[in-house]
């Protein structure tokens, strides 16, 4: 092999070596959050949304409306008597799922002396998760339950949602708007009856109005 091929081949390996080591989900640094962010975003998150918007629009192609019968929310709703959880939309629900294991930032970073007495800055040290991006996979991770009609496992993830980003209020709202599907779903109309009180308790933003009504 050329000397000056395997020097630069050395040096391209310690670089990557290097990149892989700062961006690791273990180190929360500004570099890190980028990298993940950048890497959810469009590396995993994207192939999932895409796939998520196509298998919708492939069932409200091919889906038979029964003109006799109560329609549902979505042509491709399921029933509630599923006994083996899982459908079309599994793929998305792993995408979203490798997005969030391999790219969560839960770590705290270390801890900035000039920004000791802002309010905000400690309010940002208090959060669960510091990859600006991987929201956006928890939510299309439960929507993909509900499109599949299993309403307890996009239950469980909402709720998760809720606990780790109490401070995003429109995710929230957006949360809760499909977690009412979900118990409408579900034929629960206690929870359903109760989520519609807190979403109309609180102002839905305007973007979701539509999703609400």
């Amino acid at each position: 092999m050329d000397l000056k091929y395997h020097i630069l081949l050395n040096i391209t390996l310690l670089a990557a070596a290097v990149l892989n080591i700062s961006c690791s989900t273990g180190r929360n640094t500004s570099a890190s959050r980028a990298y993940h962010e950048l890497t959810t975003r469009y590396n995993i998150y994207h192939n999932a949304e895409e796939n998520y918007t196509r298998l919708l629009e492939a069932q409200l192609i091919n889906s038979n409306d029964k003109w006799f019968e109560l329609l549902t929310f979505h042509p491709g709703e399921k029933s509630t008597n599923k006994e083996i959880p899982g459908g079309p939309f599994d793929a998305v629900i792993d995408k979203t799922a490798k997005s969030i294991v391999e790219h969560s930032i839960t770590a705290k970073p270390r801890r900035d002396p000039s920004k000791a007495h802002s309010t905000e800055y400690r309010q940002w040290l208090k959060q669960e998760e510091f990859n600006p991006y991987i929201k956006n996979s928890w939510l299309l991770m439960g929507k993909a339950y509900v499109q599949n009609g299993d309403y307890n496992e996009a239950l469980s993830v909402f709720k998760e949602i809720q606990r780790i980003f109490p401070n995003e209020k429109e995710l929230i709202a957006e949360a809760q708007i499909w977690m009412l599907r979900s118990y409408v779903g579900l034929n629960n109309k206690f929870e359903a009856d109760n989520m519609i009180y807190i979403l109309k308790s609180s102002k839905i933003p305007n973007d979701l109005e539509p999703l609400f009504n």
